[in-house]
Parts: C-alpha cells; sequence; structure tokens
C-alpha cells in the first residue's frame, strides 16, 4: 500500500460498490480510498476538490484493488470471443453476475428458467455459429437444462456452461443444493473443469471455450465454488483460435480454404450453417403462422 498524489489528470469518476466509494482510473486501475478512520466516502458533486482536501489534511492511503476470480472469468469471455450469456443465476453466482453487471461489452440475458437458458444457447449457436455462456445455479439448476444440454450436444452445437457451486471449504456440509455436478456435466459434455481458487478460473475458461469451438461444435461445462468469484487474484486468459476440422476421406486432403462463417466456423461449416439457420427460419415461420 502506497501514498499517490493527487492528478487531475486521472479522469477519475466515482462508482459506489457495497455503500463504499471507489475511485477507478481509466485504464481499469481502480482504487479504494482508505484512511486511518475508515474508508473514506466522497460525494459525487464536486469529489475531486473533496478528495484533494482530504488527502492533504489526512494520513489517506490508495490501495490497489485486485481483480476478482468472477471478474477475470468475464474478461477472459471477452478476450474469447464471447460476448452473450443466457442466466437463470442464485445465490452462489451472485459475484459472477456483479462482474457482468460492471464490465462494458457482454450482453447478460436473464431467462425464466435453466431450459429456456440451455435451449437459447443451443440456438444461438445454430444461428450464429459462435458460442454462447449459460449461467446455471449450482448442481439441480445444470440438472434442470439437461434435456436442452442432450439436444444441443447431438446438433454439435458449442455452448460454455457457467455452473455456480457452493464455496470449496462450504461443501462439507451438505448444503441443500450440493449435488454430484461433475457427473452430471460428464454425462452430456465433452469437457468440465472445476476451479478450485480465483487464480485458475481464467485459464479454465478458456479451456472450456477451446473445447466448445471444437468442429463442429461441442458442449463445455466450468464449474464455479462461489469463494473463487469473490476472491482476489483472478488472471485473464484468452482461448486458443479454433483448429479446422480434419480431413475426411480417408485421408484426402481438403479443398477448403481457411474462410470462416461468422469469424470463429471454418469453411466446410459453411453449408451446415446455412441449412441450420433455413431451418430455424422455416420453424419459426410454421409457429407464427400457426
Amino acid at each position: 500500500m502506497e501514498k499517490i498524489a493527487i492528478n487531475p489528470n486521472w479522469g477519475l469518476r466515482p462508482k459506489e460498490e457495497s455503500k463504499n466509494f471507489f475511485f477507478e482510473k481509466k485504464k481499469q486501475k481502480t482504487f479504494l480510498l482508505m484512511g486511518a478512520g475508515g474508508r473514506g466516502h466522497i460525494p459525487c458533486k464536486g469529489y475531486k476538490k473533496v478528495f484533494a482536501e482530504l488527502f492533504s489534511k489526512s494520513d489517506l492511503l490508495l490501495k490497489a484493488q485486485t481483480m476478482n476470480g468472477a471478474e477475470s472469468l468475464v474478461h477472459t469471455l471477452l478476450a474469447s470471443g464471447i460476448d452473450t450469456v443466457f442466466a437463470n443465476p442464485g445465490t452462489s453466482e451472485m459475484h459472477f453476475v456483479a462482474a457482468l453487471d460492471r464490465i462494458p461489452g457482454i450482453k447478460c440475458v436473464l431467462c425464466l428458467d435453466e431450459t429456456v437458458v440451455t435451449g437459447a444457447a443451443d440456438a444461438y449457436y445454430r444461428v450464429t455459429g459462435r458460442p454462447a455462456a449459460t449461467l446455471l445455479h449450482c448442481g439441480p439448476g445444470f440438472a434442470n437444462g439437461i434435456a436442452n444440454l442432450h439436444n444441443a450436444r447431438r446438433a454439435r452445437s458449442g455452448v460454455v456452461n457457467i455452473v455456480g457451486d457452493q464455496a470449496t471449504y462450504h461443501r462439507a456440509l451438505d448444503a441443500p443444493l450440493t449435488a454430484d455436478t461433475e457427473g452430471l456435466a460428464h454425462a452430456i459434455s465433452a469437457f468440465v473443469c472445476l476451479s478450485t481458487t480465483s487464480a485458475e478460473v481464467g485459464q479454465h475458461a478458456a479451456r472450456a471455450i477451446e473445447a466448445a469451438r471444437q468442429y463442429p461444435g461441442r458442449v463445455a461445462t466450468l464449474i464455479l465454488p462461489a469463494d473463487t468469484a469473490w476472491e482476489e487474484g483472478g488472471v485473464v486468459a484468452k482461448a486458443a483460435p479454433p483448429a479446422p476440422p480434419a480431413a475426411s476421406g480417408g485421408g484426402a486432403t481438403s479443398t477448403a480454404g481457411p474462410t470462416s462463417v461468422a469469424g470463429s466456423m471454418p469453411a466446410q461449416a459453411s453449408g451446415m450453417m446455412r441449412a441450420r439457420r433455413r431451418h430455424c427460419w422455416v420453424a419459426c415461420s410454421a409457429g407464427s403462422k400457426g
């Protein structure tokens, strides 16, 4: 913790979080105003002047705030090209929900129940050719959405599931929603990973995204205990670009070029994606006429 002189060119702006005021630099560097009397409460109006006066009159300190696991997860999703999350969260996922709200660039769609969440993610991939993320509440919430994840797996849709869980130290108490989430996930997912520390969350998310984007599309599941989301020490990662599909026909070389559909699908998948879009359009048209 070090004392930092006030610079009027910082472009500081106040942000209220958990009933405390924070100050944020433009380059995503966040500082918490602290002093001998506790945390500083700076009014929104005229905050720069008040901030400077308090700094000069008392021994106030600026403490750099590190990124928590939930924030690193959101930044990893964005860095890897995922900007849409279909969600039906519970209390275990509130820190991730807060990060979705704070960090610009990502769209969170609240859904009525888990079947809507997983069905929407499946449809999103069929239409766009890009995976979306889901946010589900613990093992029972994930179980509620398995039917449409089965459909996604059969349709070769890429989906990244983020499933909340009890804090790692709380699981031994066998809370009502404690379940064998890993076992449930293995039944429907090509990739399953359980994070145990906030530092692992970003890297595990990147691996899940890589698995979901593997041609022609797979279901991947990341289990996120609550303490890995709220603890500091998160690290942003970036998923590797999707690999082209293997050549078919007994090792014959494909003549398709490296062009892509919707920025992520290989050229060989373009016909499949066009067929999927036609199918979705016909189904929607028939439904509206009925």
